[in-house]
């Protein structure tokens, strides 16, 4: 595990061949709820209590409105199957720079809010979530400034596990990599969560698919749990299904290195980009969902894909 900050893994292209897996994870405090209401526009955060801040810190805001109820209004983001359980109401969430900490209840941001309904109760809520009586916020300790570049990854098996797992990573950078899987077992090589900026360029994605045809889960990247700033580059994907998947539930995977933390980062993602990608022999392109079946969930804001062989499949 990397939890330093300038970290740069490099090699010299496909002379250089990685066959271990790695995790960089940065952290968040615990919990405060917020105090009074604020959202979409304001400049100014409030809390029951402080998160011991200073200035240009970031926060990360845990909401209480449902993005795929009619409580959000004009920010619904999607719908989803009400014969699923609580597992599928997530919350919105996002990432804030302290402007001034001055007063530790009542702080300044860098930025306007995004995101609506950021309050202290939900008696005008029509649909609520299970455990969630207020927003919240969380301090966030970054790891700064990760770079992964000029290498081959390739492995035997893939099988249900994530290659590559980064969670609260700022300024993070895969560049020039050439993934190989090579054999056809469900698995993906990133999972990024609850990361901020964050550019994946100018790599390849090559899965063996000989003597199987099928693999519903063949994911290259799963991207989500209130990541914001991603863009996906000049990549060229073959023979994968939901190869880009944009996931604000991220299971046990997510609990397992934050304890206590599984409501709090099922949240939606925010500004992501997949520009000038090729996607051959793919089922889906990209798709976005939270998991477990059979849902319409959008839970993304601010989207732009271009030049893709296909385009977004929502499931």
């Amino acid at each position: 595990m990397i939890q330093k900050d300038g970290i740069r893994l490099t090699g010299d292209g496909e002379s250089t061949v990685f066959q271990f897996s790695f995790k960089v994870k940065g952290g968040i405090s615990e919990p405060v709820d917020t105090s009074g209401s604020f959202g979409s526009g304001d400049n100014t955060i409030t809390l029951s209590s402080a998160l011991n801040v200073n200035d240009r810190d970031w926060i990360q805001l845990w909401g209480v409105c449902h993005p795929f109820s009619k409580d959000a209004g004009t920010y619904q983001l999607g719908g989803y199957n009400p014969t699923k359980d609580e597992l599928y109401k997530i919350r919105f969430g996002e990432f804030v720079q302290v402007r001034d900490s001055h007063d530790q209840l009542s702080l300044s941001t860098m930025s306007p809010i995004v995101y609506p309904k950021y309050q202290d109760n939900t008696s005008d809520l029509t649909e609520t979530i299970d455990g969630v009586t207020s927003a919240q916020a969380v301090k966030v300790n970054f790891i700064n400034g990760f770079r992964f570049d000029n290498v081959k990854c390739e492995v035997e098996r893939n099988s249900s596990f994530d290659r590559y797992k980064f969670y609260y990573v700022k300024g993070l950078r895969i560049d020039n990599i050439n993934f190989q899987t090579l054999d056809n077992e469900d698995g993906r090589w990133l999972r990024i969560c609850s990361c901020l900026d964050v550019d994946i360029n100018n790599c390849q994605n090559n899965r063996d698919i000989t003597g199987y045809t099928g693999g519903a889960s063949w994911n290259s990247y799963i991207i989500g749990a209130g990541s914001m700033e991603v863009s996906v580059r000049n990549c060229t994907f073959r023979n994968q299904a939901q190869t880009i998947d944009f996931t604000p539930a991220v299971s046990n995977r997510f609990n397992d290195d934050f304890p206590g933390s599984f409501v709090g980062n099922y949240i939606v993602y925010t500004n992501v980009s997949i520009l000038n990608c090729n996607f051959i022999n793919c089922s889906d392109a990209a798709t976005t969902h939270p998991g477990g079946g059979d849902s319409s969930t959008k839970a993304m804001r601010h989207m732009e894909m271009e030049d893709l062989e296909r385009g977004l499949e929502t499931t």
